[in-house]
């Protein structure tokens, strides 16, 4: 069975959701964290929630625009590729991508992730990865979010912050405050 069903939809904050749902969402994945099986089916109704359906357009420009940074990972193979340095890779990946600490895109039943924010072969998340995603999770849904690390931007002298995050981590920072500044005010 493929990862599938173990991270709500990322919801911007005039969605609706409350922080009761959050919570309850939270709750299960902690206590479904190590067993796979109930935990596919206790999230499965959060899926039915995302209002985001990509085209197949839409996710190939996403493969071509993160193949320069190592392309996009199944979550199956990033767990299995994990599996080798931690004991329970799948749950790592799943709170991962439940509490948002990753970059993930939800499409045909799977989740996908750019391989920019993992460090070697460890597989794990790039420590300057929280901060530019504390900044910007709030106020952009998961695709916008991977659109955002995906495309260029001026205050990288034009790199993709997908790019410039293992070299220019402050860098990379400073453009997501730009970013949420220009959202938020």
């Amino acid at each position: 069975m493929r990862l599938i069903a173990v991270a709500w939809p990322a919801r911007r904050p005039d969605s609706g959701s409350t922080p009761h749902e959050d919570r309850a969402m939270q709750d299960l994945l902690t206590q479904y964290a190590y067993d796979r099986e109930s935990c596919l089916l206790a999230v499965s109704a959060e899926i039915s929630r995302s209002t985001r359906k990509p085209s197949p357009e839409e996710f190939g420009v996403m493969v071509d625009a993160f193949s320069c940074t190592g392309g996009l990972l199944g979550a199956d193979e990033l767990a299995s590729r994990i599996a080798s340095t931690v004991s329970n890779g799948i749950g790592m990946v799943a709170r991962w991508i439940v509490e948002r600490q990753a970059v993930s895109l939800y499409w045909r039943g799977g989740y996908w992730l750019p391989a920019f924010q993992f460090t070697g072969p460890s597989m794990l998340l790039r420590a300057s990865l929280g901060a530019v995603l504390d900044e910007l999770a709030p106020v952009l849904d998961d695709w916008d979010l991977a659109c955002w690390f995906a495309s260029s931007n001026l205050w990288l002298q034009n790199r993709t912050p997908a790019c410039a995050l293992a070299h220019s981590p402050c860098d990379v920072l400073d453009a997501a405050r730009a970013y949420r500044f220009s959202i938020c005010g």
